[in-house]
């Protein structure tokens, strides 16, 4: 095996198909056996001066479309380049590049930093005020809509957008309804399609030691929140509806090793 390690994999929806970003962008099959068949490469679309490589892969629900964003710092009083790049998921599952696509900020040097999809044809993405590379104010996090190409739009006015921290991981629940997003501790606001997003629990674990890096949600309601010490990593477990918000018994859960991802599928 190679010497270099993997960077975030990301299943497409129907969980037959594994993606791998370390250099390229790699599609693979998973056969039924567990065992994977490689189905092509291709480039990466987001500029090679976009902080640490843009954000991981999001499918839309639809299965048709992949992005990923970021944005090329130019340093000093220059704007930055925000960079929102679409791939295709053709018939073998392997992704192709199909090119750039605007997002319209929400206002002069706001730049994407994180992004997630919703089950049908919508996305989450944050957007952080930073002037070169310096923050100049907090995450607001507006609501896209996708079209039969993958153009994205949104109706979201800057007013209406929620305020968060430097958003780290956003993942949005298999209804649609509901939105996590790690900052300080993390939220979760309820998720309404083309609509603007709304608070829902305010911050929560805050004074935790442990910083957020990924969620994952089940079909039963549960959110799975990954989080990072200073020696180990904890996985921590939530009962989640649009009405009710509940830490369930035994958790957190101390994870070995080290993780950086985390991949959740129903087994219903």
């Amino acid at each position: 095996t190679d010497s270099f390690s993997l960077a975030p994999l990301q299943i497409d929806y129907t969980g037959t198909t594994l993606y791998d970003q370390t250099c390229v962008l790699q599609s693979f099959k998973i056969e039924d056996n567990g065992e994977l068949q490689f189905l092509g490469s291709a480039d990466f679309g987001i500029p090679t001066g976009v902080s640490e490589g843009g954000t991981p892969l999001i499918f839309l629900g639809t299965n048709k479309y992949a992005y990923q964003t970021g944005c090329q710092f130019n340093g000093g009083a220059d704007p930055n380049l925000p960079a929102t790049f679409l791939y295709e998921r053709v018939s073998n599952g392997a992704l192709e590049a199909a090119g750039a696509v605007a997002t319209n900020q929400p206002a002069n040097n706001y730049c994407p930093e994180n992004l997630a999809g919703d089950p049908t044809n919508h996305l989450a993405i944050a957007f952080q005020d930073i002037l070169g590379d310096e923050m100049l104010g907090p995450t607001v996090i507006a609501s896209y809509t996708a079209d039969s190409h993958g153009n994205l739009t949104t109706t979201n006015t800057f007013a209406k957008m929620p305020q968060d921290g430097i958003v780290n991981a956003m993942s949005i629940s298999p209804s649609g309804k509901l939105l996590a997003a790690a900052s300080e501790g993390f939220q979760v606001f309820h998720f309404n399609g083309a609509e603007p997003i709304t608070p829902f629990t305010g911050v929560l674990q805050a004074s935790f030691d442990y910083g957020f890096i990924a969620f994952g949600w089940d079909g039963d309601n549960h959110l799975y929140a990954l989080s990072v010490g200073s020696s180990n990593y904890q996985l921590r477990v939530y009962t989640v509806t649009p009405t009710s918000f509940t830490e369930d018994p035994g958790s957190p859960l101390t994870v070995p090793g080290s993780a950086s991802s985390l991949i959740v599928r129903s087994l219903n």
